[in-house]
């Protein structure tokens, strides 16, 4: 895979390593809180993950 392929893939695991136990209780509150609740997180990460792996690869 590319780098920028492993950077989504990346942004969208972080939040579950950020915020387990605040996507847990939204998931059990409803399924469509959860995902609500895991998108707002994953919006950041996605960009920041991209950032950082094309720093990454600018470096080599």
């Amino acid at each position: 895979m590319t780098w920028y392929v492993d950077a989504i893939l990346v942004g969208i695991i972080l939040p579950w390593i950020i915020v387990t136990y605040r996507l847990i209780a939204a998931f059990r509150a409803g399924v469509a809180e959860g995902l609500i609740a895991w998108a707002k997180w994953a919006v950041p990460c996605i960009p920041a993950m991209l950032l950082v792996m094309w720093g990454i690869q600018s470096l080599r």
